[in-house]
């Protein structure tokens, strides 16, 4: 991901842009990413997280309490208000020497629309930057990716990795060699989802399909039963579909496709 997190680096200090989104799907490396951005521009902005979740989704404003440090309950009533007091968290910090605020908005796709709004009224006032990670299918954002269609924001859309990409994954997760073959069957199975094919990994190496011999690592059977962490992932993946796209895919599922 270095040179993603190059590019997404240089355009949060283009004095042009207000920010970046990052689309892709679960797994995929969006916060790494994120984690690599936020070490190259490290004294250069200061970093705020925004953690947005179903739970939260449900409350006006909920993943931005953090930065309403005097608001009242009537002022949620008023968007105005809100605005007002999220600007004055992050002026106060400002005026204390901070070094320009970077709002790292994690999960985007559950944001509340109160929320996504506040954040687009930010960014357009250019009193900060935002870096939001998002799954490429949410009607949540549709605000802030105008903000991109607009050209105040750069969009990258991560894609699989490559077959060569899961190899150098593979050596760097087995720290060996590992024999091309072999890596090759991780990234088909995974379809370059990283995050899938670290689990994968793992799974093989603890099962015993995936041996070192000669100094070379290598898969003696096909990945078996998933992992936890597989499973807890399909499961996030499948929650987020709508009831016709679930049907569809177990249709696939149990058709063997």
């Amino acid at each position: 991901l270095s040179a993603e997190a190059e590019q997404v680096s240089n355009h949060l200090l283009d004095p042009m842009l207000r920010g970046s989104i990052v689309l892709a799907p679960e797994g995929m490396g969006k916060s790494a990413l994120a984690e690599e951005v936020l070490r190259r521009l490290e004294g250069i902005v200061t970093p705020y997280r925004i953690h947005s979740s179903p739970v939260l989704a449900r409350i006006p404003y909920g993943a931005l309490t953090p930065f309403m440090e005097r608001a009242l309950a009537e002022d949620m009533d008023s968007p105005l208000v809100v605005l007002r007091n999220i600007r004055r968290f992050f002026r106060v910090r400002a005026e204390a020497g901070h070094a320009q605020a970077l709002l790292v908005v994690e999960d985007a796709h559950h944001l509340d629309e109160a929320s996504s709004h506040v954040l687009v009224q930010l960014a357009m006032s250019g009193e900060l930057r935002l870096l939001v990670l998002s799954r490429a299918r949410s009607t949540n954002i549709q605000e802030l990716l105008s903000l991109a269609r607009d050209g105040m924001l750069s969009r990258l859309d991560l894609q699989p990795l490559s077959r060569e990409m899961i190899h150098r994954l593979c050596v760097q997760e087995l720290g060996g060699t590992v024999l091309r073959a072999s890596s090759a069957v991780l990234a088909r199975v995974s379809g370059g989802n990283p995050l899938y094919a670290k689990a994968l990994l793992d799974g093989a190496r603890r099962r015993g399909e995936l041996l070192q011999r000669n100094g070379s690592w290598y898969l003696r059977a096909l990945p078996g039963a998933l992992e936890p962490t597989v499973q807890d992932l399909a499961k996030r993946l499948l929650a987020s579909r709508s009831d016709g796209e679930r049907a569809v895919l177990e249709a696939v599922a149990l058709a063997g496709v």
